[in-house]
């Protein structure tokens, strides 16, 4: 009796030995198979390698460039051109009189009133300050009215100008016509303003 109870024993730890040494090893067989046959059936990757490469471009010609010749200018651009010119030639005319002591036409514009600061730059080289005399017709508020009497004299040959004296509030325009550096021609010149124009003017040194 204790016999067989004894390899009852014996054959029941045989085989828990068997299945702890063998059962793992199943159990760990079992998903290298399972990969190494999902690996098999995966298809191959396919090769994504590209080669870039410039290709040229053919057929297209860059555009010429024709140059410009005489034919193409037309005569607006001439007249355009030959503007200036005559623009040019009027301050000179007023400069060269301005040396022979003639008085110059002074305005409100940019263009005239530079004429007579190149005048007083020529006259004052010899650093002495040339004095002479004037006849003032009038006093204006007004610009517009100053240069038209301004206008009207020197249509009548009298060298007329402007002077502005500025004030605190506004702008006294004085209308006077010369310079001469003697009194005596500027007296001429008074009584001829008087049987012309019958403006009553005065003489005042100037500047």
């Amino acid at each position: 009796m204790e016999r067989h109870l004894k390899e009852r024993l014996t054959g029941a730890t045989v085989l828990v030995l068997l299945g702890v040494t063998f059962i793992p090893m199943v159990l760990d067989n079992s998903p290298q198979q399972q990969t190494s046959t999902a690996l098999e059936v995966l298809p191959s990757k396919p090769n994504t390698e590209y080669q870039s490469r410039i290709i040229p471009v053919e057929g297209i010609a860059e555009p010429e460039q024709s140059p410009r010749t005489n034919s193409n200018i037309d005569e607006n651009d001439v007249r355009v051109i030959s503007r200036p010119v005559t623009v040019l030639e009027e301050p000179e005319q007023s400069f060269n009189s301005a040396t022979t002591n003639s008085p110059v036409t002074t305005s409100g514009s940019r263009q005239e009133s530079d004429i007579p600061q190149a005048v007083t730059r020529i006259e004052t080289d010899n650093s002495q300050a040339l004095s002479g005399w004037v006849v003032q017709l009038g006093s204006f508020s007004n610009q517009a009215n100053a240069q038209g009497l301004v206008n009207d004299l020197l249509t009548q040959g009298y060298p007329a100008f402007i002077e502005e004296l500025s004030g605190d509030s506004e702008s006294i325009f004085r209308v006077r016509v010369g310079p001469e550096l003697e009194r005596d021609d500027a007296e001429k010149i008074h009584q001829s303003l008087i049987s012309k124009t019958g403006i009553q003017g005065i003489i005042l040194s100037y500047p």
